[in-house]
């Protein structure tokens, strides 16, 4: 048992160590570069890794909510602590969505591009045109777009069938679901809602280690998304999005220095220690392409490491990685202003408070979706405006790989921010633990079976599964 706790945490180490997941991007880098014929493999590996923490984040989130929402219930001046929550994260999306836009104004993002990078940028949308439908598009003459975003925006929230949200993955429905249902479950007295958390504590716990195993395999993301990249980006359009991505790299490294110092400062720690706890998390963040892949890592950093309220993290982090999307707000406010520009729209303070509110809207209604799915939740502001989403689709997934990663980063930063924030007033449950312990080893139960045990369990199995044939059978002679 010592043992296995003991690789694992070597293991854990050792992917989480920055040298190798750099060694990782550069090999993969090459080897996409090199040898582009083995796209299918590279992608594999990243949808392996996904399929895994995908497969146990749901219900992770599901649980973490409920078992969260009793511990923040148990803790002083709830009510003020929950409204406290609700306008802090409102209030972060706001500065996310000013900041983009006030750094794409700065920057003039989109607005000075050369005759040949606006032909490149045209020809990316006209080949996407192509292959979708025969329609010309220019970059100076705006369409309206086809497709209704308002209706994606309204039906990822709300939805009639919990279960059915269950089943296709809704998670801004699931999480509102969860919270109603947990409402509830924290109104009960402690005695009628003792067992079901207790149930609950244990999934969690089991979830929490299968995500946490599933993150040893970070390098070999890497590596493949890397590889990804190489093959399917080509320098000119880099060179033509690189007014937009220097303005979204400058104002997402400020957000995150400020993120840092405030948590630095609310902890109360020497910096150093901060880095050291957030640092597997961070990378986590940048490495991965789903937001809950470092909720666990997360939890572990601000309560175990920096002393904030467990229970207050716990409920935090995971809704607020759903809710609170301010990489998501920062990147899509930079990306209207980078299109306004591109298509020489003007834009006066109506228009930046349109852009900076059609970001959080856009950013909050598409948790749980990625790539051009997360593209079509602007659709509504970019049709005030008079732009064509169409347009829009085909030149930013060309640099999502690059961006998904910051925008995952500064959204762990800003929510660990409300963590901080929110735990004012609660006494420090920092515990010493060694770099390498991560997740707290429960003792095993372990099961006992006489032999006549276990030979009526193989009878019962026999005498199920012969029921189940003869029905089968008598249902197929019908």
């Amino acid at each position: 048992m010592h043992n296995t706790v003991r690789v694992m945490g070597r293991l854990r180490a050792w992917s989480g160590n920055p040298v190798v997941l750099l060694l990782a991007l550069l090999s993969g880098a090459f080897t996409g570069y090199f040898l582009p014929g083995q796209s299918a493999h590279y992608a594999l590996m990243g949808q392996m890794y996904l399929a895994v923490v995908n497969m146990a984040a749901l219900p992770f989130l599901v649980v973490a909510t409920f078992f969260g929402l009793r511990q923040a219930a148990s803790l002083p001046r709830p009510g003020w602590r929950l409204a406290r929550l609700l306008g802090l994260s409102l209030g972060l999306m706001v500065v996310c969505g000013l900041v983009g836009l006030g750094a794409a104004l700065l920057a003039q993002t989109g607005k000075n591009l050369s005759a040949g990078e606006l032909q490149h940028l045209g020809q990316l949308v006209q080949k996407a045109a192509d292959g979708a439908s025969n329609v010309e598009v220019s970059l100076f003459a705006a369409e309206t777009p086809t497709v209704d975003a308002a209706s994606y925006a309204a039906g990822g929230l709300v939805m009639s069938n919990y279960f059915k949200a269950l089943a296709q993955g809704h998670l801004l429905s699931i999480l509102l679901g969860t919270l109603i249902f947990g409402a509830g479950v924290v109104m009960q007295a402690g005695e009628a809602s003792r067992v079901l958390m207790g149930s609950f504590e244990a999934i969690y716990r089991s979830l929490e280690a299968l995500i946490s195993a599933a993150n040893l395999f970070i390098p070999l993301l890497v590596f493949g998304m890397a590889a990804l990249f190489a093959i399917s980006v080509d320098g000119r359009s880099l060179l033509a999005m690189a007014s937009f991505l220097w303005t979204f790299a400058a104002a997402t490294l400020l957000l995150c220095s400020v993120a840092l110092a405030i948590v630095w400062k609310r902890s109360g720690m020497p910096l150093g220690l901060v880095f050291s706890a957030l640092k597997t998390p961070a990378l986590i963040s940048l490495s991965s392409t789903s937001p809950m892949a470092a909720i666990p890592d997360t939890i572990h950093a601000m309560s175990s490491r920096l002393g904030f309220s467990r229970g207050i993290t716990e409920f935090i982090v995971p809704v607020a990685s759903i809710f609170v999307r301010c990489g998501a707000a920062l990147y899509f406010s930079i990306l209207l202003v980078f299109v306004a520009h591109m298509y020489g729209h003007p834009l006066g303070v109506a228009e930046g408070l349109l852009i900076c509110g059609g970001a959080m809207l856009g950013a909050f209604a598409s948790a749980g979706h990625a790539g051009a799915a997360s593209l079509l939740y602007i659709g509504v502001t970019l049709r005030i405006l008079q732009l064509p989403l169409e347009a829009v689709v085909p030149l930013f997934l060309a640099i999502e790989l690059l961006c998904a990663g910051p925008r995952n980063l500064l959204s762990f930063l800003l929510v660990s921010v409300l963590v901080a924030l929110v735990s004012e007033g609660l006494p420090s449950e920092k515990r010493d633990f060694a770099e390498t312990a991560h997740i707290e080893s429960a003792q095993p139960i372990i099961f006992t079976f006489s032999t006549s045990e276990i030979a009526i369990v193989l009878l019962c199995v026999a005498l199920v599964m012969l029921f189940i044939t003869c029905a089968g059978v008598g249902y197929g002679m019908r």
